[in-house]
């Protein structure tokens, strides 16, 4: 790209992003510490907090807040509260804006977390939780599924003492209010996971609150949605969790109802073990979907398999991994791509996409799936609600974690978009909480307040933990406000697809620059330390052969001296011989030819043998 298109292009994104921002009447309310803050210790030089929001390094499995909204608007938050002053407790918050913290403490010994929330009349909410004991979970991250009545009245909250126990060996659980029946009995559904030993299935049980408050399972059998789709991976002693984690939501075209359910499958993935350990990322998981037909209230205690339909076609163009899914109406939004992204190597920065579930003729399928918004780097997954329908066109906002902000900072974002003519068309984009300094936003849930057109109230529910030296291990649950006004027209909502598609062009760039230079960077450095590997090898070979240059030295003085004794043993040798012959030659000469020994010493015949002995080796030399 030139100079020149390069600044045009500027240009064109400046005037598209402020013709977006001025047609988008989106205000974001202050944010609300449900718990208490944590604070900056100055002595410490980091974080601290005396209760905290989220499991100690699970921050990557936590489903998140809960939040409910009743018929008129009153809004209930559900958290989990996992230590206080280092002391395990593993209990749920429950809160209203502008009430009490009220906690919800489990058994001895054991622990709730996963919590969900649902509304089904004015004042009146259900809590579902997983219950396991604090021993159990790093090899059973599943347990009883407990289900709470809660009454909120003037910002008072009331928690019945006897939760009902909907099944066992149970995680994740997920809420939708039904409706109620002619005799006033409202229904719920409930989507959990249930583990059987190293897998686990996606289940359904209904609730029915008849109206004296009792609940009571109306399936005589859970009805299984998806066989297999959990999986806990054990490498040596440690457990990896696959955890489906599925998401429901009711779902109304003309006469019929259905329940859509989706969930993210982990049977053909594999934990992303690095050197660090394994921080929540999988390799391989797909997202699915399963449409259940609805009867009639009254008779929904005869739900079958034959009413469970498996959405065809598959999610995004990526092959490896989509995750984290969350669904309201027929809208799926999900994690396109692994969860730390870039940050573990992978050349897929991750994205989040929107599809449809349609049916078509007697088969429900995929359709118009969207990337809504570009390279978040890494996160969890999204969470999505409607805003409000104009026209028959239904508006949603999707929000989610988005840490493209650096190693350290994470940001609340959200995107706006609309149905219509059976495709997913993006409106606006939104900066929820702006990129934070040393802690991360996390996890968020969305809920609905008031839907009305043009004048929207959302409320969103997220996490906020240390991301420096605290190890994620402190945080808040933390909640704030969305008014959404009145949307942009065709030409806007164009405008902002093309803001997106340009955005996504130069962040493309971006992020090959950042992985290219961090790429070199680890290049230059694993060849710097080949090189002081290679210098220190060079070194000690240098100092060997010094060592053996000294020894040969010393080898060839050796063989010098040696030489010089084979010398003299030669000389000795023939002057021994002389003196032999001169001997025999005496006797001769004097007359005396009778034979006889020479006298020569035994000294003098070891010295005689070993000089030619000596000769003989090394004379040829």
């Amino acid at each position: 790209m030139t100079r020149t298109a390069y600044l045009s292009a500027c240009v064109l994104l400046a005037l598209l992003a402020a013709l977006v921002g001025q047609a988008s009447a989106a205000s974001v309310g202050s944010q609300l510490t449900l718990d208490t803050a944590m604070q900056w210790d100055q002595q410490q030089n980091k974080y601290v907090d005396s209760d905290v929001a989220a499991r100690d390094g699970y921050y990557y499995q936590v489903k998140g807040p809960a939040v409910a909204v009743d018929s008129t608007g009153t809004v209930l938050v559900a958290w989990e509260e996992w230590s206080e002053n280092g002391n395990v407790v593993g209990k749920i918050g429950l809160r209203t804006p502008s009430g009490n913290a009220v906690y919800v403490t489990p058994g001895q010994d054991c622990v709730y977390f996963a919590p969900t929330l649902t509304s089904y009349n004015q004042g009146k909410f259900l809590l579902a939780v997983t219950e396991v004991p604090q021993s159990d979970l790093a090899a059973r991250d599943y347990g009883k599924l407990l289900v709470y009545k809660v009454d909120v009245s003037n910002d008072q909250i009331t928690v019945d003492s006897s939760p009902v126990q909907v099944t066992d060996n149970a995680a994740y659980p997920h809420m939708v209010y039904l409706g109620s029946d002619d005799s006033g009995n409202g229904y719920v559904a409930i989507v959990y996971e249930r583990w059987k030993e190293e897998t686990g299935d996606v289940e359904l049980q209904v609730l029915k609150i008849d109206t004296d408050g009792n609940i009571t399972p109306v399936l005589s059998q859970p009805l299984v949605i998806a066989e297999g789709v959990c999986k806990d991976y054990v490498k040596g002693d440690v457990h990896y969790f696959g955890h489906a984690r599925p998401v429901a939501s009711l779902y109304q075209e003309g006469d019929s109802k259905y329940l859509i359910v989706v969930l993210t499958n982990y049977s053909q993935a594999t934990p992303n073990v690095s050197e660090w350990g394994f921080y929540g990322e999988w390799k391989g998981c797909k997202v699915e979907a399963y449409v259940v037909d609805l009867p009639n209230l009254s008779t929904i205690g005869g739900l079958s398999s034959e009413n469970v339909h498996k959405v065809q076609g598959s999610l995004s163009a990526s092959e490896d991994t989509n995750e984290c899914p969350w669904v309201c109406d027929n809208v799926v939004v999900y994690r396109v791509g692994p969860l730390w992204g870039g940050m573990s190597g992978d050349t897929t920065i991750p994205d989040i996409n929107a599809a449809l579930i349609v049916k078509e003729g007697n088969t429900w399928k995929f359709s118009s799936d969207t990337t809504i918004y570009k390279r978040i780097w890494t996160q969890t997954g999204p969470a999505v609600a409607r805003v409000y329908t104009d026209d028959d066109t239904p508006y949603y906002l999707a929000v989610f974690a988005d840490n493209s902000g650096g190693f350290g900072k994470e940001r609340l974002a959200g995107v706006l978009f609309r149905v219509k003519d059976g495709r997913i068309q993006v409106i606006a984009q939104y900066d929820l909480t702006g990129f934070g300094s040393g802690y991360y936003y996390y996890c968020p849930t969305v809920a609905t307040k008031s839907g009305k057109f043009k004048n929207a109230e959302l409320v969103v529910a997220c996490y906020k933990g240390d991301s420096g030296s605290g190890g994620h291990n402190i945080g808040d649950t933390v909640m704030l406000t969305v008014s959404i006004g009145d949307p942009v027209d065709e030409f806007m909502s164009s405008a902002a697809e093309l803001l997106n598609s340009l955005t996504g062009t130069v962040d493309v760039v971006n992020n090959a620059i950042f992985n290219s230079y961090s790429g070199l960077k680890k290049k230059v450095s694993d060849l710097e330390k080949k090189s002081n590997e290679l210098t220190q090898t060079t070194q000690e070979l240098q100092n060997k052969i010094s060592t053996l240059e000294q020894n040969q030295e010393e080898l060839k003085r050796e063989v010098s001296n040696l030489k010089n004794s084979v010398d003299e043993c030669k000389n000795a040798v023939e002057n021994l011989e002389e003196r032999v012959k001169k001997i025999e030659e005496h006797r001769e000469i004097g007359g005396h030819r009778k034979r006889g020994k020479v006298a020569v010493s035994p000294m003098a015949v070891l010295v005689a043998a070993l000089a030619l002995t000596a000769c003989r080796r090394y004379g040829r030399q």
